[in-house]
């Protein structure tokens, strides 16, 4: 509801930025907290039971500052609202657009992406640690290395795509991402050894493919989604992104253990070539307004 849609990529690159921030100090923050518990005396079950209040009590704060700063109410005034049976099946409805539709596609790949460099990013450098000997420990730090890596080049990244995407149509723009998330994707394949230095950018690329993905499918979808029924759009949006992490984990996990340890990022990189021919479809077919109003 917020941008207007000249500025709705900067502002989505902006909440990129804050998102990653906020993965990276979880992280790397949240997990030192048990073990500081445990150094003052309390047992390993109370010490987690205490990070996870911690975690708790920081997201109220969060609500409460939301609340405060946040415009109530919707665009439409209570008049205009739609009824509630209408707003169940609007997202549904909706998607006979088809820059919804594609937009509900590229949730469910860029979730896909998401989940896929978060979980296996990590899996794949803990183990590599442990076939060369380090202690487990220390594998694992080699593994959060590479996803912490991967962050840092989609937080230097995200703003940059969000001037891309403020540049060209909404659906070029989801092209130029999918792209990116396909390459980055697609080089995963060309790495025997990822705690090898020289493999490094390969992860970077890596970064900055997921981030351009996600973040031009979430202004694609901001863009189109109608006035007055924007939040059950953006929710049906939402759902794709969830199925496509439950999907993407199942999946991922298979490969990954049956194939090859690239077989997961492998596997979406071909899922980020099947948006890119929809987005080509698309924006022959059905390209939309590059300034329209949502």
């Amino acid at each position: 509801d917020y941008p207007q849609n000249h500025s709705r990529g900067r502002m989505v690159g902006i909440s990129s930025i804050m998102i990653i921030l906020g993965t990276l100090v979880v992280a790397d923050g949240f997990r030192r907290l048990p073990t500081i518990f445990r150094q003052q005396g309390y047992d390993g079950i109370t010490a987690g039971q205490y990070t996870f209040w911690l975690a708790a009590a920081c997201v109220t704060v969060a609500c409460i500052f939301l609340r405060i700063g946040l415009k109530g109410g919707t665009p439409a005034t209570k008049q205009e609202r739609p009824a509630l049976s209408l707003l169940i099946r609007s997202g549904l409805r909706h998607a006979r657009n088809p820059r919804i539709a594609l937009a509900y596609s590229a949730a469910f790949v860029g979730r896909s992406d998401l989940v896929i460099l978060g979980s296996f990013t990590v899996l794949w450098g803990t183990l590599a640690g442990l076939d060369q000997g380090m202690y487990a420990a220390d594998a694992v730090r080699s593994g959060a290395l590479l996803f912490i890596m991967a962050n840092l080049a989609a937080l230097c990244w995200s703003y940059f795509m969000g001037l891309i995407i403020d540049r060209f149509n909404r659906v070029t723009a989801l092209a130029i991402g999918t792209t990116l998330a396909a390459v980055g994707f697609l080089s995963m394949g060309f790495v025997d050894n990822p705690l090898d230095p020289a493999t490094w950018p390969l992860f970077w690329l890596l970064g900055v493919g997921q981030i351009s993905c996600f973040s031009a499918a979430q202004v694609l979808i901001g863009h189109e989604a109608p006035f007055k029924e924007r939040g059950s759009v953006i929710g049906a949006f939402g759902l794709c992104g969830a199925a496509g992490i439950m999907i993407a984990t199942v999946v991922g996990g298979l490969l990954f253990d049956n194939w090859l340890r690239a077989g997961p990022f492998l596997c979406v990189c071909a899922a980020n070539v099947v948006i890119l021919v929809l987005c080509v479809l698309v924006r022959v077919m059905a390209p939309g307004g590059a300034r329209q109003i949502a």
